[in-house]
């Protein structure tokens, strides 16, 4: 988080702070499939930062369950058949 996100940060609520984020994120995605190619980081932090605790649990499930589902390696690569796809992973 850069220093202006941490000073707007302080001065609004959690319930504020969660809609804002919603709010970002809808917009970048209004702009349509070339609005959001162009911003795929930003709809990465948004989204997750819409949602309370279990929210954000909930959709971590989810996504392991589709790479579960759609993996087809067979190692500890990962391979998944898509017409396009851009990921950014972070192994922690």
């Amino acid at each position: 988080m850069g220093q202006c996100e941490a000073r707007v940060n302080e001065g609004l609520s959690l319930a504020r702070r969660t809609a804002l984020h919603a709010r970002v994120a809808a917009a970048i995605e209004g702009f349509g499939r070339a609005g959001m190619a162009g911003h795929p980081e930003e709809l990465e932090h948004h989204w997750p930062e819409a949602l309370d605790a279990a929210g954000r649990e909930s959709l971590e499930q989810d996504l392991l369950g589709v790479m579960d589902r759609f993996h087809r390696s067979g190692d500890d690569t990962m391979v998944v058949p898509a017409e396009y796809l851009e990921v950014v992973a972070v192994k922690r």
